[in-house]
């Protein structure tokens, strides 16, 4: 059986029932989970309630995943060339050339980052391989 999130109705549901003084058997059955998925989220805010334990869950929803790992120094080098006409391709082909190792970020992550914005920059700097 696999897992799903639980939605902010039931966290609704879950609070209802907790005000009744229902037990965590009687929970986890109403709402088709196990005992454990209701004791771990009855666990995220005592006393229970639904809007606060929703407000926690996307908090570490949002903090979760791996982070960029971009240095300063690449930002301004890939900002540079970037101005001065080169294409993603390009920067990382010299790069390799340049100083016989891989460029810390891939080419892909290069055009990735600029849509976020990290860049700041127009889009129209980033033109790709043959395009002229």
């Amino acid at each position: 059986m696999s897992y799903t999130h639980i939605v902010p109705q039931e966290r609704v549901l879950i609070e209802s029932y907790c005000l009744e003084k229902k037990s965590l058997s009687y929970i986890a059955a109403q709402l088709k989970r196990s005992k454990s998925t209701i004791h771990y989220e009855l666990k995220r805010c005592k006393p229970y309630n639904a809007l606060q334990a929703q407000l926690d869950y996307d908090a570490k929803r949002e903090n979760c995943g791996s982070r960029r790992t971009v240095d300063q120094k690449d930002v301004d080098y890939i900002l540079s060339k970037l101005k001065l006409g080169w294409s993603p391709e390009s920067i990382v082909g010299r790069y390799r050339k340049m100083h016989k190792k891989s460029f810390p970020i891939s080419v892909s992550s290069i055009y990735r980052y600029a849509a976020l914005g990290l860049f700041k920059l127009s889009q129209k700097l980033l033109i790709r391989k043959g395009r002229k």
